[in-house]
């Protein structure tokens, strides 16, 4: 009995672990549209693509340091 205690402990946290690193993902994607867009650099369909499916925070954190301060939307993705 302890044994299924565990196992379900285990998979509702890696359940609940994993939606919350989606769910930060997504804010992070989010807040890189809305930097961009507050900017005013033009977001076209492979670079929103892009960022849509990136799940790696440390590259969508990169992308929006460096969209605070680009000059172009190409230098926000070099």
């Amino acid at each position: 009995m302890s044994d299924q205690k565990s196992f379900g402990g285990n998979l509702l946290d890696r359940v609940e672990a994993k939606g919350w690193v989606d769910g930060w993902s997504r804010g992070e994607r989010n807040a890189l549209m809305l930097v961009l867009k507050a900017r005013g650099f033009t977001v076209d369909e492979p670079t929103r693509a892009r960022i849509e499916i990136c799940d790696e925070s440390g590259q969508l954190q990169f992308w929006l340091v460096r969209a605070v301060s680009a000059d172009s939307i190409a230098e926000v993705f070099r």
